[in-house]
C-alpha cells in the first residue's frame, strides 16, 4: 500500500481527483506514529471528503472521538473502495495500463476527428447536427416520466423514500 501511488503513475479526471490526491497521501497516514491509541490518528492526516456513507461511522467513531481521532484502518479500506470504484469507472486511469488507461486520451481532435468525422457519424446512424435528435429524446424522457407520474397516485405499492 505505502508503494501503489508511487510505482505507478496514475492520472484522474475531475471526479477521481479528491481520491487520488488522497491516495497519495495514505503513505504518510499509514506510516504516522501516533500517541492515541491504535489504531487511531489525528484527522488533520485524512481526506474527510472521500469517506462516504457507511464508512463515517466506522472511520471517525461512533460516537464521534472526543479529540477528533480517526481510525486509520477503516480509513484505508474506505480509500481503496473508493480508489478501486473510481478505476473501474476510469475517473482514476493508468496511463502506462493497456487496460486502465485514460479513455479520453485516444479521443481525436481537430483535424483528424473533421477528416473521419462524416464516416464515423454516418456509421453510427447520427445525424450531422444533434438537435432534432436530442429533441426527440428530450420528448420521449418526458413522456416517460409523465405516464410513470400519472399512475403513482393509483399504485399502492410505491411509497415516497429517501435516497441513500
Amino acid at each position: 500500500m505505502k508503494v501503489l501511488p508511487t510505482v505507478i503513475c496514475f492520472g484522474a479526471n475531475a471526479e477521481g481527483a479528491p481520491v487520488l490526491a488522497a491516495m497519495r497521501q495514505l503513505p504518510e497516514v499509514l506510516a504516522h506514529r501516533s500517541r492515541l491509541p491504535a489504531p487511531l490518528i489525528p484527522a488533520r492526516l485524512i481526506e474527510a471528503a472521500v469517506v462516504n456513507g457507511p464508512w463515517k461511522g466506522l472511520v471517525f467513531g461512533q460516537p464521534v472521538h472526543e479529540d477528533g481521532a480517526v481510525n486509520r484502518h477503516a480509513y484505508t479500506f474506505c480509500l481503496l473502495e473508493q480508489f478501486h470504484r473510481h478505476l473501474k469507472r476510469r475517473e482514476i486511469y493508468a496511463d502506462a495500463s493497456t487496460k486502465w488507461r485514460n479513455p479520453q486520451a485516444r479521443l481525436l481532435e481537430g483535424q483528424a476527428w473533421e477528416a473521419v468525422r462524416p464516416d464515423v457519424l454516418t456509421a453510427l446512424g447520427l445525424p450531422e447536427n444533434p438537435d432534432a435528435l436530442l429533441a426527440d429524446h428530450t420528448r420521449a424522457l418526458d413522456a416517460a416520466y409523465q405516464d410513470v407520474g400519472s399512475r403513482l397516485d393509483t399504485n399502492t405499492e410505491v411509497r415516497p423514500g429517501r435516497s441513500t
